[in-house]
């Protein structure tokens, strides 16, 4: 579909606000304050009560609020460090003049994805609770296997919700409509946003530190109603984000997050029948490390944002007679499942 000249402008500044977003993020979630406006959940790095330690990690709940689950620490770290909420010490500590330690780096450990393990997240370890915003990826147990969970935000909107955002997260039958192999419940994650009026909304998934080179892109199904009728995708690495972020990429100047996008294209649709969107790591552009055009390649990978910006309409006329556009304020569903690495 054709993309306007006025919500290509709207698709800008909702990926400066995930750019932004990214800056802030912690190895394994966000943290800390979102996009002006927006409605962001905070999500720490927890890690399961045999690994030792114990920490009360911030997680977003299913209406959009920070809920508090109880987990132990990674193996080898100390329980609350570098934070006061008791999120693990992954998030790092700072020395006197501010700098980050090499340990608390984005990708201070990457964990290789075994090419005989390409999904991400299929959301079906969810039991009834919040629990599917934590998941081992890689088809490999924690540490070896990490951990991966969606969040959101949103620009914000005329009507909110009791946790004062005017989005939710929550769990929806997946893509087969039913059952799995084996009598299992299928699931997917589901952001709806209610009277979005700012820029748009956008889903999240933060990961453990990937080396997943092995494989050709990433791939996950998705449908929904949002009012361009197109998403966009970017990527986390820490190879683009600035070294003064918290925790601190590696990019010392002239950074950029590689994009698929509807800036560039007509967008990757979105209609209301599941379709699967698979994304080489060829599509990924824009990419800037260093001052210099990055290419992904699946190395020091953190995490995934789609996002979907409000359409634009005229709303006045400027004394010369030019028209004046502005957001539509809309409401917005989106359904993703299936998250897995390109073989």
């Amino acid at each position: 579909m054709a993309i306007s000249k006025e919500t290509r402008r709207a698709t800008s500044v909702l990926l400066a606000a995930v750019a932004a977003l990214f800056g802030a993020c912690a190895q394994g979630g966000p943290t800390g304050g979102g996009p002006a406006g927006g409605g962001e959940s905070s999500s720490g790095t927890p890690s399961p009560p045999s690994a030792g330690g114990s920490g009360s990690v911030p997680i977003p709940s299913l209406d959009g609020s920070s809920g508090s689950s109880s987990r132990g620490s990674p193996a080898g770290s100390s329980s609350g460090g570098g934070s006061s909420s008791g999120a693990s010490s992954a998030r790092g500590a700072s020395d006197a003049s501010g700098a980050s330690d090499a340990s608390s780096a984005l990708c201070a450990t990457e964990i290789s994805v075994p090419a005989t393990s390409p999904s991400l997240n299929d959301f079906e370890s969810y039991q009834g609770t919040t629990d599917f915003l934590v998941s081992a990826p890689y088809g490999l147990p924690y540490p070896q296997g990490g951990y991966t969970g969606p969040y959101a935000f949103s620009g914000g909107g005329g009507a909110l919700n009791a946790a004062g955002t005017n989005w939710m997260l929550s769990m929806v039958t997946g893509r087969t409509g039913g059952t799995l192999e084996g009598g299992a419940q299928d699931w997917a994650v589901e952001l709806t946003v209610m009277d979005e009026r700012v820029y748009g909304a956008s889903i999240g998934f933060w990961m453990t530190c990937a080396d997943a080179s092995a494989f050709r892109g990433i791939s996950f199904w998705i449908r929904g109603q949002v009012p361009t009728g197109a998403v966009t995708v970017q990527l986390q690495t820490a190879d683009t984000t600035p070294a003064s972020a918290s925790p601190p990429g590696t990019c010392t100047g002239g950074c950029a997050t590689p994009t698929a996008s509807a800036l560039r294209d007509a967008g990757i649709a979105v209609g209301a029948t599941w379709t699967q969107v698979s994304l080489p790591w060829t599509a990924f552009t824009g990419g800037m490390a260093d001052g210099r055009a990055y290419s992904p390649n699946g190395r020091n990978l953190a995490g995934l944002v789609i996002a979907t910006a409000l359409a634009y309409a005229p709303v006045d006329a400027a004394a010369d007679g030019a028209a004046i556009y502005g957001p539509t304020p809309a409401n917005l569903d989106i359904q993703v499942d299936d998250i897995a690495f390109l073989p």
